[in-house]
């Protein structure tokens, strides 16, 4: 599947066929590192096109979960990956996090009001 974020939005069946694809733990994960990697070259409109992409398909939503388990390694890795995102509607997740107390997970929490 090739996005082409650069000349347009989205499509339907796109968002439709990548919610397929992250019901699979490891295609969900191999799709948030490519996503990720977006992220890190990109600038400007195609950031608020990624952002999009990933509330509209769900993957803030799942991450957001992932804010609960008691395992601070997973807790560490989600909030850096919501930092990633730049969702603002990880905010209170991210905020409620700073409860928390490990280093690790303060540091992870902080992270995307830095970008």
């Amino acid at each position: 599947m090739v996005l082409n974020l650069e000349e347009g939005i989205v499509t339907e069946n796109q968002v439709k066929e990548i919610k397929r694809i992250i019901d699979d733990k490891i295609k969900m994960d191999l799709f948030e590192e490519r996503i990720i990697y977006y992220f890190n070259i990109y600038k400007g409109e195609i950031i608020k096109k990624l952002t999009k992409l990933v509330e509209d398909i769900g993957i803030v939503d799942i991450e957001l979960q992932n804010l609960k388990s008691k395992n601070i390694y997973k807790v560490s890795l989600t909030l850096k990956k919501l930092g990633e995102f730049r969702s603002k509607r990880a905010i209170e997740g991210i905020l409620e996090a700073l409860k928390i107390e490990s280093t690790d997970v303060k540091y992870n929490a902080f992270w995307p009001f830095l970008k």
